[in-house]
């Protein structure tokens, strides 16, 4: 463990907690805030104010995935094709929600790609908090587009599959933003 680091209050310091659970603690904390933020903030002000509460998490979240390109950015990750956008984004998506994000796969095909996620920290978390697991759906949707349009400018993408929403997994296409809106190729997002 290396050299061990007075604690505040004597004996008790960072280093009895083993490095490879201090991610894990962190990323799980992180995400508390952000849910208990959320609840809290629609606690006080009620109902009334959904909509507009809707908006400001959308734009939190928005703001969240368009640091992804920093991160991206200062370790080189390469960014030229779908295939390589879709793993900086769920490395970057796994630096940020921590180990518990479950990447099942990610395939490509031509200038598209697909990425199969089957765990969920924030719909984990929102649970814990019983919240209304849609709004989680949103944020996440929200952090998504605008990471992935970030880390590339040529590149959309669109959930096909969304645990929140009931699936058994999220499945989320990542496409040239020009075929995306022609509405060609894959990942043309479901009503639901």
């Amino acid at each position: 463990m290396g050299a061990s680091r007075p604690g505040c209050f004597g004996m008790v310091s960072i280093d009895r907690v083993p490095f490879e659970n201090r991610w894990r603690l962190a990323t799980a904390g992180a995400m508390d805030l952000a849910m208990a933020y959320s609840v809290a903030v629609r606690s006080a002000v009620g109902e009334a104010f959904g909509e507009a509460l809707d908006d400001m998490e959308v734009e939190f979240w928005q703001r969240a995935g368009l640091e992804q390109v920093a991160i991206a950015r200062a370790f080189g990750f390469p960014l030229r094709n779908a295939r390589e956008v879709a793993e900086a984004f769920t490395t970057i998506s796994i630096l940020f929600q921590g180990p518990q994000l479950g990447v099942a796969r990610v395939l490509d095909s031509g200038d598209s790609a697909v990425i199969a996620l089957d765990a969920c920290p924030a719909l984990v978390r929102a649970r814990k908090f019983r919240m209304d697991v849609k709004r989680v759906c949103m944020g996440c949707r929200a952090y998504s587009r605008a990471a992935v349009e970030a880390l590339n400018p040529a590149y959309t993408l669109a959930h096909e599959k969304s645990m929140c929403m009931g699936d058994p997994l999220c499945e989320i296409a990542i496409s040239p933003l020009r075929r995306r809106r022609a509405g060609r190729g894959p990942g043309t997002e479901r009503a639901r």
